[in-house]
Order: structure tokens, then sequence, then C-alpha cells
């Protein structure tokens, strides 16, 4: 399925969801990421899509992107709506909802993409590139404080390699 194709999919199943309503994005597929800012984080060029706040825009890496499976596809570009989410729509999410926690933002973009109803995509998703037990913390989103606990054990565990 092409990327436009997943787009417009993405737009039918988030057509009700008052939360993403004006969020206008331009996604755009690039070749690859390997010429990209050396500004960009570390690690991007393997990763399928990214969020470019300078830019507001998705950008999609055509290498890997285009040959996952569609749910991995529809969980990768939701990530990234979630993200521009959190920064053009409601950038204060985070400190009004997780005040008391020390939560990546990567972690709040998944909660949101469950909470969307893209659960069973981002687990397939996430279960592929970080494992089961960041996956198994990821189903208890419904009940945020097990979620916090769980997915900030499971994602510590995966930024010191040991997953």
């Amino acid at each position: 399925m092409r990327l436009e194709e997943i787009c417009r999919f993405i737009e039918k199943a988030t057509n009700q969801l008052q939360d993403l309503s004006f969020l206008v994005l331009k996604i755009e597929l690039l070749d690859s990421f390997e010429n990209l800012n050396k500004a960009s984080p570390k690690g991007i060029i393997k990763s399928p899509a990214a969020y470019q706040c300078s830019e507001e825009r998705i950008i999609v890496n055509s290498r890997i992107f285009l040959n996952l499976e569609m749910p991995i596809k529809v969980a990768t570009i939701m990530h990234e709506v979630a993200h521009a989410y959190l920064h053009l729509i409601n950038p204060g999410l985070k400190e009004r909802e997780f005040k008391d926690k020390d939560i990546d933002e990567e972690l709040i973009a998944d909660y949101l993409v469950c909470g969307w109803g893209f659960e069973e995509q981002i687990i397939a998703e996430r279960t592929l590139s970080y494992g089961e037990l960041y996956s198994d913390a990821l189903r208890l989103w419904r009940d945020r404080e097990k979620f916090l606990e769980a997915i900030t054990i499971a994602y510590t565990k995966i930024l010191i390699g040991n997953n």
C-alpha cells in the first residue's frame, strides 16, 4: 500500500477524533534519511518516519517504510502524528497530565496512539521494534498508573540495551 493510501486510511479512521480535527500536516516521502541535517536525532537514519518540529511535517524514509506491513505503517505514521499533536495542538499536555512523572515524549506519543484507537497497530509495531516487555506495558494504557510504571521500566531497559 502506498503512502497516499495509508494517509487516506488514517484520515478516515480519525475523522471523528476531535483531538485531531485541527491538525493539518505535510507528509513527505524521502528516498532515505541519510542526507538529513546533522542536527537530526541520533539513529534517525534507521527510522521509518520522523516528525520535524521546525518544518511542522512528517518525513517518511521510503527505504524502510515501504517494506513494512500495513498495520506497522499505520502505527508509524500515527506515532508521528502524536508528536505533531503534542507540539502543535496540545503542547502543555505533558505538564498537565503527567506533571508528577518524568516521562519521555516517545511514551506519551504511544499512549495517545492507543487512546485514538490504534492500540493493535502500535503494539504490533512496538513488538517488532522494542520487544515483548514494552508491548506488554503498552497494553496497560487504559490504567495510567500501571501503564506509566511498566512502560518506564521497559523503556529504560531499551535505552540501556537490556530489553
